[in-house]
């Protein structure tokens, strides 16, 4: 069984699990429009694979002119509240 936590890096949050199948943690950062994963074998390793990859995948979004998160509207949220309401 994996659990699931949150890792903040710079304010942009990541879902983080243990594998114990492979006995390391994954990561991935969240609203991203691409993705941006790091793994680790323990957890200081995990907050410079973390850093890492976040500063790569920033790199790289920057070269290609592309904005590296979702931003969410009003709009958004709103539709979302209501699929919610629906689904429930």
């Amino acid at each position: 069984m994996s659990r699931s936590n949150t890792l903040f890096i710079d304010g942009h949050k990541a879902r983080v699990t243990y594998d114990p199948v492979i006995d390391m943690f994954r990561g991935v950062f969240l609203h991203t429009r691409s993705e941006a994963r790091f793994m680790a074998s323990d957890v200081k390793a995990l907050k410079v694979a973390a850093r890492d990859a976040l500063d790569s995948y920033l790199s790289t979004c920057h070269i290609a002119g592309v904005k590296p998160f979702h931003q969410r509207s009003l709009m958004d949220l709103i539709k979302l509240q209501r699929l919610k309401a629906i689904l429930h």
